[in-house]
């Protein structure tokens, strides 16, 4: 997974490289570790790794998950701005009897987004 997302960023450094040359007028800013996400945050958004718990109706169970949307690298030329991040989750599912409970299940989810800026 992380030499995929090295060959990505490769691959677009030189894409942005070649492309540079051809339109030299146009001058790009790199920005790493952005204090601001491109895309806001939303409550409802169903991509977004965040804090939560469940309590299914038909077991005596939860399911926690916690995690983050990190950006990690934001490209400008003036016109149009591009924000890499990374976001990771973890989900436990924990099955609870009278006195104890047993830890069943646990998911790592890691998701690479790529945020493009149309317009303001």
């Amino acid at each position: 997974m992380l030499l995929k997302i090295q060959l990505c960023f490769l691959l677009f450094g030189f894409l942005l490289r070649s492309q540079a040359q051809q339109q030299e007028s146009t001058k790009y800013k790199w920005e790493i570790l952005p204090k601001t996400h491109l895309v806001p945050l939303y409550t409802a958004d169903s991509r977004a790794h965040r804090l939560s718990i469940q309590k299914p109706f038909d077991s005596r169970g939860y399911i926690g998950s916690m995690g983050g949307i990190f950006p990690l690298a934001s490209l400008s030329n003036g016109k149009q701005k591009l924000q890499f991040s990374a976001a990771s989750s973890v989900y436990t599912t924990l099955k609870r009897w009278t006195n104890r409970g047993q830890l069943e299940n646990i998911d790592f989810f890691v998701d690479v987004f790529i945020d493009l800026e149309l317009n303001k």
